[in-house]
């Protein structure tokens, strides 16, 4: 009997002891799936550090999109208009609260916008979380002026690429661009191929590094292609005498964007970076 007695009491002193310690685990496990409803993205992906993956509409007021790049990208003066470039017109299509700092620069190429200071300006206002457009190749190309010449296939990359690394190590978000195309048809209306290896050598440089691609060459190639060498040219910079106050000559330019091409060439880049889901994609509307 004394041995059954104290049989009894060893079970109801585990009990007690392993009761409250069950009662623990039980609210540990509700309290970690209620963070885990709260945030769907805990315990589902590992995020390596100032990785954009965790951008939301509600921290996307703290960022800034930056453009280094060239005339096509540039902003103009109203003694200009109509002709835009198509960072210009990116604002129209953010949500609330994000910021567009547009430092493309008319004549600019990986390496003379390097050699002059602004892309160290860049850099130098660039936070953490913060995105950077890099679109460069028509004057990389132009084999005539050496403080922009850039050869695609060796100095045009190595630019690239150290523009890629240095955002990085800022703690931003590098996103490149292809160039733009240039309306330039040949003799069998045949829209040409004027920029030659830059485009290929900047998609290269985007899979070797593993950067967030938005082709821009390939997407306005398509769209010239479809209008037409006829109705393609009201895109671009080309007025009869008349039609603009700026222009009272008229105006021929197959390079820069009227207004209304270069906000159709934003508006591609967007519903490009959303149908991709790019991480920038998540600051326009």
């Amino acid at each position: 009997m004394p041995k059954t007695s104290n049989l009894l009491n060893y079970f109801f002193t585990l009990f007690f002891i392993l009761l409250p310690m069950s009662s623990i685990s039980l609210h540990a496990k509700q309290e970690n799936l209620a963070n885990r409803n709260a945030n769907p993205n805990i315990n589902q992906k590992t995020y390596q550090k100032n990785s954009p993956a965790a951008l939301s509409r509600d921290t996307a007021g703290n960022i800034t999109i930056f453009a280094a790049g060239d005339s096509t990208a540039a902003s103009y003066p109203e003694r200009q208009a109509p002709m835009k470039g198509w960072v210009q017109c990116l604002p129209e299509f953010t949500i609330e609260g994000v910021n567009v700092k547009n430092r493309a620069a008319c004549g600019r190429s990986t390496k003379s916008f390097r050699n002059e200071g602004r892309w160290e300006q860049i850099l130098k206002d660039l936070k953490p979380g913060d995105f950077v457009l890099i679109q460069f190749g028509h004057n990389d190309q132009k084999e005539n002026r050496p403080a922009a010449y850039a050869e695609a296939h060796t100095d045009f990359k190595k630019n690239l690429k150290k523009f890629v690394e240095e955002v990085r190590e800022k703690g931003g978000n590098p996103v490149l661009v292809t160039s733009v195309t240039r309306r330039i048809f040949d003799a069998e209306e045949n829209l040409t191929f004027s920029l030659k290896d830059y485009p290929e050598c900047l998609r290269e440089t985007a899979r070797e590094t593993q950067t967030p691609l938005v082709d821009l060459n390939l997407l306005t190639r398509r769209w010239v292609e479809e209008a037409g060498q006829e109705k393609s040219a009201k895109f671009f910079m080309n007025l009869q005498p008349g039609e603009a106050p700026n222009y009272p000559k008229g105006n021929r330019d197959n390079t820069h964007f009227h207004e209304n091409g270069a906000r159709a060439v934003a508006e591609m880049f967007v519903k490009e970076a959303k149908s991709k889901e790019l991480e920038i994609g998540k600051l326009f509307k």
